[in-house]
């Protein structure tokens, strides 16, 4: 069975990418994945998520699927953004490599992508009222699409 990461895009795209298997390859992978250096997130016990190390700095676009996926995680609004593209894992080994995305994180990754997107469409025909009213829909949309495919993953 071939190891998988996801990348997470700012367009809220998901595509999986194979792990390579020593830890100098992995985190050459992550750097070129989310173009730049990586600083980690923890948001949940099974996964890491790589993200751009300079990213407001840079002015990268704001990764609205990673900010509310990380905030269901954490069981809080995360009070600031993620930027840029985002590589996910499972946790980091003793010998600094990488454990693959498990596939209970792998799906709810997805999900919570597909409920940013279905929000982002909605709003074409119907804005937020506020910036305050965007984040709290987004994150129930998302929270909702997690609780409804696994309760407690």
């Amino acid at each position: 069975m071939t190891s998988t990461v996801l990348c997470l895009t700012v367009a809220g795209e998901v595509t999986a990418t194979v792990l390579p298997q020593t830890a100098d390859e992995q985190w050459q992978l992550v750097r070129e994945k989310i173009g730049g250096p990586a600083d980690q997130g923890r948001y949940h016990r099974s996964a890491l998520l790589h993200i751009h190390g300079t990213g407001a700095r840079d002015q990268l676009d704001v990764n609205l699927s990673a900010w509310a996926l990380a905030s269901a995680w954490a069981g809080q609004d995360l009070p600031y953004w993620l930027y840029g593209d985002i590589v996910l894992t499972g946790p980091q080994y003793s010998d600094g490599s990488l454990a693959p995305l498990g596939t209970v994180c792998a799906g709810q990754v997805r999900e919570a992508a597909e409920a940013v997107r279905e929000v982002l469409l909605e709003w074409k025909g119907r804005a937020p009222a506020s910036e305050s009213a965007a984040r709290s829909e987004i994150l129930a949309a998302v929270r909702h699409r997690l609780a409804v495919q696994r309760p407690h993953a």
